[in-house]
């Protein structure tokens, strides 16, 4: 393929399908119902139309599709769950190479493929779990959680494995087991040349060992394009509960930084060891002018995490946390479980996930003696997540962060951009927009005795010291049900009907406005930024940080990509 003249899209498209006439290619060119609703990406303040929509099936049509581009004119685009946030997994003209088809799930002991319903009891050393990049984790965890198995995912069902594992995947088992990229111990990866490599933490070879080691929390598509991807699966824990606190009620008069202060104590390294993972919403408000901003500031607050332990064990972790948000001495000592006890169904909602054989709870038994909402299911459940516009911004907490900073993130969550209730009520409807903050735990077990010198390969991930995130959001014109074929969310498909959105021009530029101003605003003892919640214009070495020049020294010496073909915004060239 050494044409003296680059090859136009339809020249490469003809070669293609030569090679593969098995191959599904979508174009544009047709009326195509499947074409349409594939080059959708989850951020729909993006709208792409790629000159080709290409579902690989195979290692090998990748390698000839990254050798044809070569010697063409059209870029690449990956597309594995299509949620990042700045839409770079597609783009207007490109290729895309589309892994929906490559989402398989094996586990296996040893090499052998677990057999099906058999549970895995205790952590061997021979357990592998082999993920397709196409894979999500609503297709993941059912294979997964069959076996007893888990490897740290997010909360949103419909995210895709590849670019979370690369980007460093936070989610609700980071305190215990670390960001999901510590667990990718081997991967199959297509190079700038079309070659093909085998990576696995036990090479010897500097190149492949460089290689795994920018998969793990670099960022996605600079370093090659991954068809395949190992995992080293943990064992689950016996027994697991998920909760959510809304703070604001169950400790009304609190200020915010009050809340924040007590999130921060219980996440603390060193304690808490069956909270699994936990994050804290905080939402944004309306003020008249940035002078009325106060650190006193009541917002509304929900704690959410998982706990790994009995429920009693739950119970006397709640009571506990709900002393240092009596540090005022509100309540008498005597007097706090029974207010507890009180507050606790207004307030929290207790889901247990995973039992010891033969075990069931009884919610009713349960509300005699705690009345919280309870629900029971045999997996950590997933969010639904339905595709809007949006935008966010990040940073990170570092080991410095104090009250100063507190203060300062609160005041941030103010702003005379954000429209008031009246505002955005119109003949009886609400505008649907949602302005907060996430703050998701990184300090705990995992990184507290952590020690990247015993790994076999490193991981890339920078941010192994700071205590959390820091993730500012705001969505706008988002759904109130979707169209039968949407496949983003579960929900989306019962409700039947037509997509209905909440279209509300005067504010999703006020919106962007607030983000940009949150992007900016002074907390001191805050830095970086989480790639995983990609704000393009953020410079890219603020991601990677301590990282960024070895993350371009692998780009330019391994990945054998001189025509930066694998590129995008905020890949690292």
């Amino acid at each position: 393929m050494n044409n003296e003249k680059p090859l136009s899209s339809d020249e490469a498209l003809i070669l293609l399908s030569k090679r593969y006439p098995e191959l599904t290619v979508l174009t544009d060119c047709v009326n195509s119902e499947e074409y349409e609703k594939e080059r959708l990406v989850f951020n729909r303040k993006f709208d792409f139309r790629p000159a080709a929509i290409i579902l690989v099936t195979k290692t090998e049509q990748v390698q000839t599709i990254v050798e044809l581009a070569n010697n063409a004119t059209f870029d690449l685009t990956v597309k594995s769950g299509g949620h990042d946030h700045e839409g770079e997994c597609s783009a207007t003209d490109s290729w895309q190479i589309n892994f929906r088809e490559m989402n398989s799930v094996l586990p296996t002991l040893d090499g052998i493929k677990i057999e099906k319903d058999y549970k895995i009891k205790k952590e061997q050393d021979g357990l592998r779990v082999t993920i397709g990049p196409g894979a999500r984790f609503n297709q993941i965890k059912p294979v997964l959680d069959e076996h007893n198995l888990g490897i740290p995912h997010g909360t949103c069902k419909t995210v895709g494995i590849a670019g979370y594992t690369m980007g460093g995947g936070w989610g609700p088992w980071t305190r215990k087991y670390g960001m999901a990229c510590e667990y990718l111990v081997g991967a199959t990866i297509v190079l700038g040349d079309g070659q093909c490599l085998q990576l696995t933490e036990n090479d010897t070879d500097t190149n492949k060992q460089q290689l795994l080691w920018a998969l793990r929390g670099g960022g996605g598509l600079s370093y090659g394009i991954v068809t395949e991807l190992i995992f080293k699966p943990f064992v689950l824990p016996f027994i697991a509960f998920s909760f959510t606190i809304d703070a604001h009620r169950f400790f009304p008069g609190v200020d915010t930084v009050t809340i924040i202060e007590f999130w921060e104590d219980i996440v603390k390294e060193g304690k808490n060891p069956s909270l699994i993972g936990t994050n804290l919403k905080i939402e944004a408000q309306h003020v008249q002018t940035n002078e009325d901003r106060t650190p006193d500031a009541e917002l509304k607050c929900s704690m959410n995490g998982y706990f790994g332990g009995t429920f009693l064990e739950l119970v006397e972790a709640i009571i506990a946390w709900s002393r240092l948000l009596n540090k005022n001495n509100q309540l008498e000592a005597e007097k706090l479980t029974s207010w507890i006890k009180d507050k606790a169904n207004k307030a929290i909602t207790v889901i247990s996930h995973i039992l010891p054989e033969g075990e069931t709870l009884t919610p009713e038994i349960l509300r005699d003696n705690w009345p919280f909402n309870w629900d029971t299911t045999h997996d950590l459940n997933l969010d639904p997540d339905c595709p809007a516009p949006h935008k966010l911004t990040s940073r990170l907490a570092n080991p410095e962060w104090d009250d100063t900073s507190r203060k300062a993130l609160v005041r941030s969550l103010q702003s005379p951009l954000l429209p008031t209730f009246d505002e955005g009520n119109n003949n009886g409807e609400q505008f649907k927009f949602q302005t907060f903050i996430t703050l998701g735990a990184i300090a705990g077990n995992f990184y507290e005795s952590h020690d990247d010198s015993t790994d076999r390969v490193s991981s890339a991930f920078p941010y192994k010291k700071q205590l959390f995130t820091v993730q500012y959001q705001a969505w706008w014109n988002q759904p109130t049900r979707v169209e039968n074929e949407c496949d983003e969310c579960e929900e989306c498909d019962e409700t039947g009907g037509i997509e209905e959105k909440r279209v509300n021009r005067k504010f999703s530029n006020r919106v962007q406005d607030w983000i940009e101003t949150c992007r900016d605003f002074d907390i001191p003892h805050t830095g970086g930024a989480f790639i995983s919640f990609k704000d393009a214009s953020i410079p890219t070495e603020r991601y990677f940080s301590q990282n960024y020049q070895d993350l371009i020294d692998v780009k330019v010496d391994h990945s054998e990509d001189p025509k930066i073909l694998f590129k995008s915004r905020k890949t690292i060239l």
